[in-house]
């Protein structure tokens, strides 16, 4: 059945007998753009219910029947129906009371029909109705990605205000290194199946245990800085389903949320450990196992020290970092990349200026659990491999074995190192803590 004209809002009345009816419908018809016929039959229709032309309602442009906005992501759409006739774009937008401050409009649809009422009298009156479909975008600069950053900016401003401490060793010549690696926090393993319990609270443990064990050790020397590198597999899996980064199935110890909050606390605790000996400098170092959730621990980091002079978090995620001491030279990797022997050309390439200014050049390596020996002219046996004058160290973890490596037979120390640096004369004590 086709759909009854529409009339226009305002309202339309014979001007006496003597207008002619053609000249009436002809009226109508051109301002709705409905057929000549339709226009016709609404017109006699009309005429034998009540005396005279059928009053159209009028407009007041203030009444909304029904609304609703469904969002989803940056996607917006909007519905609404109206008591009145929209007629353009411009009208669709106004009334729908987008707020174009935040919303770009992609396109709009407009519908009209028209419904007949009647009076006490029985006299007919029509409105006509519109419906509204607003498909919108989030403007751009209100993106994911920038939405994310105002975030971080923001969390920033609000950190807390932390007064410079008072270091007793400030003019130390020394830099202490801590290396804690791959812990892998939030790791299973049980006693009955591969010799040893590792869990949630024992991971806990032995960070804390080796940490102050390691700074007890270096307290002998004189420490100006400090560079405390993180991640490096410091989380087991990296998501929700309790994978590495590339997918591979991990035995976990409790969700992912629980896991990821602790060690997030044990890291802010440790910084904040650090920063009453000296200025320190915590350095991301992205690993297989978690390269995406130590970059999310390192954002938080940031956010919370932000404020704090003596505590500088270096998120940036680049894949191999460097760091210099007086004419030291310290790289930084996961050691799943690129192969030991290229270490040395990549540091000359990467870090042009730091390599040209500095004589004693070193590359430190998680990843392999384990510490690389070589027995040296003396006798001593050290962890390192020597490429032309660059020293690679692939130094140990704290972490437990699981059911995996138990069962390739992967076995090493369970350790920590710290290094105590001298700016002119390189390293000048490894300091150990073995389980």
């Amino acid at each position: 059945m086709a759909a009854s004209p529409i009339i226009p809002y305002f309202t339309i009345h014979p001007k006496g007998e003597d207008e002619k009816i053609e000249k009436y419908v002809k009226r109508i018809a051109g301002l709705t753009g409905f057929s000549y016929g339709s226009v016709q039959k609404i017109y006699y229709r009309n005429k034998k219910r009540a005396t005279g032309i059928p009053t159209i309602k009028a407009a007041n442009k203030t009444s909304t029947v029904t609304e609703s906005t469904t969002i989803t992501g940056d996607k917006c759409t909007y519905e609404g129906t109206f008591d009145f006739p929209i007629k353009t774009e411009e009208e669709a937008i106004k009334y729908s009371k987008v707020d174009l401050d935040k919303w770009e409009v992609d396109k709009v649809v407009i519908r009209h029909w028209s419904t007949t009422t009647k009076d006490k009298d029985g006299k007919a009156h029509v409105t006509q109705n519109s419906g509204v479909t607003l498909f919108l975008k989030k403007l751009a600069h209100l993106s994911a990605d920038n939405t994310k950053a105002e975030m971080v900016e923001w969390l920033k401003s609000i950190a807390p205000v932390y007064p410079p401490l008072y270091h007793k060793s400030i003019q130390g010549e020394h830099l202490l290194e801590i290396n804690i690696f791959d812990l892998h926090l939030g790791k299973l393993a049980w006693r009955g199946e591969t010799g040893e319990d590792y869990d949630l609270e024992i991971a806990e443990k032995r960070f804390y245990e080796g940490l102050e064990s390691l700074i007890s050790k270096s307290s002998p020397y004189r420490i100006g800085k400090i560079l405390f590198p993180f991640g490096n597999d410091f989380f087991n899996a990296d998501n929700m389903f309790n994978t590495t980064t590339a997918g591979t199935p991990q035995d976990q110890d409790g969700r992912w949320m629980k896991i990821y909050t602790k060690g997030r606390k044990m890291l802010h605790t440790a910084a904040t450990m650090l920063a009453q000996i000296a200025p320190v400098e915590m350095v991301l170092v992205q690993g297989n196992h978690d390269h995406q959730t130590s970059f999310y621990v390192g954002d938080a980091l940031e956010c919370a020290f932000a404020n704090n002079p003596d505590v500088a978090i270096d998120n940036k995620p680049v894949l191999r970092k460097y760091k210099t001491f007086g004419n030291c030279l310290i790289g930084y990797t996961h050691g799943d990349g690129a192969k030991d022997a290229k270490l040395p050309l990549l540091m000359a390439q990467e870090a042009k200026e730091q390599w040209a200014a500095s004589n004693y050049r070193e590359w430190h390596l998680g990843h392999f659990h384990t510490q690389q020996t070589k027995q040296t002219a003396n006798g001593l046996t050290v962890n390192t491999e020597e490429y032309n004058g660059v020293i690679v160290r692939k130094l140990p973890s704290l972490s437990g074995t699981d059911a995996w490596h138990h069962k390739m037979g992967y076995k090493s120390l369970q350790a920590a190192h710290a290094m105590i640096w001298d700016k002119e004369n390189g390293v000048q004590a490894i300091l150990h803590h073995n389980l």
